[in-house]
């Protein structure tokens, strides 16, 4: 087996973006593609891992609005809070499968 079938509704990803939009980019690749494309909002989405990169089930995602997406660093710092805060939220819910 694979790692996404041995793991098959019991794993989660945090993907930077606001999935489907950046799916399969990781990272500082998609902070800079949301800036790149010039996105007034952008999020985090956690999801069920299968195996489509960044396909899985949504679990949950949320969605912000920053006017001025500059600068990069910023951005990432704002994201950051947001990730803290779904995860938070899963864990206390403790509902996410």
């Amino acid at each position: 087996k694979d790692f996404t079938d041995y793991w098959f509704g019991r794993c989660l990803n945090v993907h930077p973006s606001l999935l489907p939009k950046h799916a399969g980019g990781m990272d500082l690749i998609v902070h800079q593609e949301v800036i790149d494309a010039g996105e007034a909002e952008t999020g985090c989405t956690i999801h069920q891992v299968t195996k489509e990169v960044d396909g899985g089930p949504i679990v949950i995602k949320d969605l912000r609005v920053w006017p001025l997406l500059k600068p990069f660093e910023s951005l990432l710092v704002k994201k950051q809070v947001v990730l803290a805060m779904l995860t938070s939220v899963l864990i206390l819910k403790q509902e996410f499968f």
